[in-house]
């Protein structure tokens, strides 16, 4: 869905009367649903590559709240910035034209 696309401006037309209409208690929950909406959109490689960074960066802080201060900061520096950056490598490479020659 390129952004000056009369699809694109309909979609974030609809995205943001539901954000609005939406209780404020619950409008992270519509800005989640549009972002995988809009990804799916652009592409299900997208979508899957947000839908992994979002499951990995959850399980991440779920354990970081059973830490203790000291391995909090470890864990932080080390193990989720290589998830992300990983998940970031891959996707880089898969749509690379280096390999679709």
């Amino acid at each position: 869905m390129a952004f000056t696309s009369m699809q694109f401006v309909m979609f974030l037309v609809l995205a943001v009367a539901v954000y609005y209409l939406m209780p404020k208690r619950y409008r992270w929950v519509t800005l989640l649903v549009v972002n995988y909406v809009f990804y799916y959109f652009a592409g299900v490689k997208y979508f899957v590559y947000l839908f992994a960074t979002t499951i990995s960066t959850y399980i991440a802080t779920m354990k970081l709240g059973n830490m203790t201060a000291e391995n909090k900061a470890a864990y932080n520096a080390v193990i989720l910035r290589r998830k992300n950056a990983g998940f970031w490598y891959l996707h880089w490479y898969s749509t690379s034209v280096f390999w679709q020659c």
